[in-house]
């Protein structure tokens, strides 16, 4: 059942990649990754056969109960591809993947106390699983090469697509017979095994319990700098923790009947301790996790953090108080996993809680939201050409930067996680059959987009741009629309500068003929644009310029200025200056906009050069 699986997955798989479209078929896809969970789910039902634990019915029964289990799955993912689709169905195939892994490492021992049979069982797993990749690699290697010298020999055309084909094949079928057929039927024989492999206990002493040790080194000495310096940890620091925790428990499995030999007693010690280190670093991530669910609230990602922070927290108090049933370790990330995956306390329920309301109260708070209904709500006609047009957006100027991407950032998750069935109360009109009356019958990239039309009915715009950068700052980009060519009459000279904040603050000095020209960008919306002309200084106050052009886009759900908005221009005493800026980045940060990056051409023209030239 298992080699059916998995030969009816890479089938699906190679038939994908044959497909020509621009979107992927979901029903194939839908049914690969069904039939790619049956590997393991098949392989535990005939483990626990040959274990004969599943005995006389009980074997078919085993396997329906498998094939319903896939079925059900299946079912949970859409059906057709539609914009209200979510990454929900797949984000909980993911961990049903991993748990039915770890359900495998357990279950044909799940009322075996025998520790010593349990590790050679998933000795022989791992083992299995790490030969079959090397000798799948070689093959792939070899065959790949063999093709490359057919066509250089025989001139024959093979696709790149023929190779992604051979490495689905190699993967999916080879690799995982290859990996059936060394598994024994009579594990007895292997269960009182104890002359374990010399290959196993190199590789976990000599790289992997180095790696670890490294690591932690790092991991402590970031925890050293926080509290030197009282930086708040990012977020990135929560799933390194994550990493190096279950790289080390990964570890502590693989050497775990080396521990107690006379000559490896250090190892055990060292374990001991390892779950002592990881306490500390477990509060660091709980600490880093908590700033993040404290400003954005709680996500799928988030939660998932928390849930591993939490088990990792209760297996390393089990191994510290004296606890040593290796078995804990699968069969409770399994069950966290799975009792994660759904309910009311599950991490779909409480991140879409937990969003919702961080929505409701920033539109509450704006005045956009009152009594549960959108106020200025923008009602959408539809034209002929089944596309939805509406009115200006009013509630714009409403928001402040920061808001609107942190509200737009909030949709966008929604849209992708969960959907915007809880939205509906909020508008007068039903969103949904506008989406679906919108899509019919247009290729997926003409479809409308839920958060963006949501969004725009609440009468703002979705903001794409990044919701805050390094240290707090808000990025903002204000950007002309392309132009072709440029306007020269009146002028001498035409100057292209790109400018970084990073360069020196010194004048950018330039020789044209026997003119002398230098230009000071400002680092910061306070200071003064400044030209030097010879003996001429011609200053610019930006600030107010730059305040309006912010207001501008705050106000208007265009992305880009026509050229004349980003244009400064002055004359004093025969020179004529102008400039055409095409991107002005800047980084704001409560009262402070500093100037981080310009593209601009710069014109001058002087009486005095018209002149001469006469």
């Amino acid at each position: 059942m298992s080699l059916f699986v998995a030969v009816l997955a890479t089938g699906l798989a190679i038939s994908l990649v044959h497909e020509k479209n621009d979107w992927v078929n979901l029903t194939r896809l839908n049914l690969m990754l069904t039939a790619a969970l049956g590997i393991p789910l098949y392989f535990s039902v005939g483990v626990l056969s040959e274990k004969k634990i599943l005995k006389g019915f009980q074997k078919p029964l085993g396997y329906l109960v498998a094939t319903l289990v896939l079925i059900l799955i299946f079912l949970n993912f859409p059906v057709r591809d539609a914009p209200e689709n979510t990454h929900a169905p797949y984000i909980r195939y993911i961990v049903y993947f991993l748990a039915i892994h770890l359900v495998v490492a357990f279950s044909p021992y799940l009322a075996n106390k025998d520790l010593n049979a349990f590790w050679n069982y998933n000795k022989v797993l791992f083992i299995r699983l790490v030969t079959g990749a090397f000798y799948s690699f070689v093959l792939f290697l070899g065959l790949t090469l063999a093709l490359g010298a057919v066509h250089l020999l025989f001139k024959l055309d093979i696709t790149p697509e023929f190779y992604l084909r051979l490495f689905l094949v190699v993967v999916g079928i080879f690799n995982t017979w290859f990996f059936l057929s060394g598994i024994p039927e009579d594990f007895s024989k292997s269960e009182s095994e104890s002359n374990f492999p010399r290959e196993l206990k190199v590789f976990s002493q000599y790289l992997l319990l180095p790696l670890l040790s490294v690591y932690l080194v790092i991991l402590y000495a970031y925890g050293a700098k926080i509290i030197l310096t009282w930086d708040w940890p990012s977020g990135i620091v929560t799933y390194m923790i994550i990493a190096v925790s279950i790289l080390g428990v990964f570890t502590n499995l693989l050497l775990f009947p080396f521990q107690n030999s006379e000559n490896n007693l250090w190892m055990k010690k060292f374990f001991k301790v390892y779950y002592f280190l990881l306490v500390p670093l477990i509060v660091l991530l709980f600490v880093a996790v908590g700033i993040r669910v404290g400003q954005y609230g709680i996500t799928v990602n988030r939660y998932i953090i928390i849930l591993l922070g939490i088990w990792l927290s209760l297996i390393s108090f089990y191994f510290i108080l004296g606890f040593k049933n290796l078995k804990t370790i699968p069969i409770s990330l399994s069950l966290f996993m799975l009792i994660g995956s759904f309910g009311p306390w599950g991490m779909f329920a409480i991140s879409e809680k937990s969003q919702l309301n961080r929505l409701k109260t920033m539109l509450e708070g704006s005045g956009i939201l009152m009594g549960g209904k959108i106020q200025n709500e923008v009602i959408w006609d539809m034209d002929t050409k089944g596309n939805l047009q509406g009115e200006k957006l009013g509630n714009i100027q409403k928001i402040k930067p920061k808001d609107l991407g942190e509200l737009s950032s909030i949709l966008k998750y929604l849209g992708d996680f969960h959907g915007f069935g809880k939205l509906k109360s909020w508008f007068d009109q039903d969103l949904s059959q506008l989406i679906s009356q919108a899509s019919a019958n247009k290729e997926p990239w003409e479809k409308p987009d839920p958060a963006t039309l949501y969004m725009e009915t609440m009468g703002l715009r979705l903001d794409f741009g990044p919701l805050e950068g390094e240290n707090g700052l808000l990025p903002i980009v204000l950007m002309a629309k392309s132009q072709n060519q440029t306007e020269i009459s009146g002028f001498d000279y035409l100057i292209h500068y790109t400018w970084f904040a990073a360069e020196p603050k010194e004048a950018l000095e330039t020789e044209l003929g026997k003119n002398r020209l230098g230009v000071n960008f400002p680092s910061d919306i306070d200071e003064k644009l400044v030209v030097i002309w010879n003996d001429k200084t011609l200053t610019f106050d930006i600030k107010p310029w730059i305040l309006d052009l912010i207001a501008q886009r705050n106000l208007d759900a265009k992305f880009d200025f026509e050229q004349e908005a980003l244009t400064l221009e002055k004359e004093f005493e025969g020179l004529k200056v102008r400039f055409l800026f095409s991107t002005i980045h800047l980084n704001q940060q409560e009262e402070k906009t500093r100037v981080e990056f310009v593209d601009v051409k710069l014109l001058i023209g002087t009486m005095s050069i018209a002149n001469s030239e006469k």
